[in-house]
């Protein structure tokens, strides 16, 4: 008897341009510098005939441009698919930076 009425808000309209489905031209600039990580941890290690530690070294190269596709792909509010969980990372980060103090002043009586 107490059921709640349910709101479909409908999604930001987005000027972004789009490679592929949900990923942006713009997160790019998230995955090439990740990319490049990955490389640089790749030649950081030396190459060694073990095949153990190839496995070992290819996974902590490929790492970083996993966590960060993961973050671009990711959906963490499931009824906002436009937002995704670096955006929703970043939101959180900026509202724990900003730091406002109110001071309230009680209303002086006749005058």
């Amino acid at each position: 008897m107490n059921a709640r009425k349910k709101f479909k808000i409908p999604d930001e309209i987005d000027k972004s341009i789009y490679l592929v489905r949900s990923f942006k031209f713009v997160y790019l600039l998230v995955v090439v510098p990740l990319i490049g990580l990955g490389w640089l941890i790749y030649e950081v290690f030396p190459d060694v005939d073990d095949a153990i530690y190839q496995q070992i070294r290819l996974i902590l190269a490929l790492l970083p441009l996993t966590l960060g596709v993961a973050m671009i792909v990711m959906r963490p509010i499931r009824e906002r698919r436009n937002i995704n969980l670096l955006q929703f990372l970043i939101w959180i980060v900026r509202f724990r930076q900003r730091q406002k103090k109110f001071y309230f002043k009680q209303k002086r009586m006749g005058g």
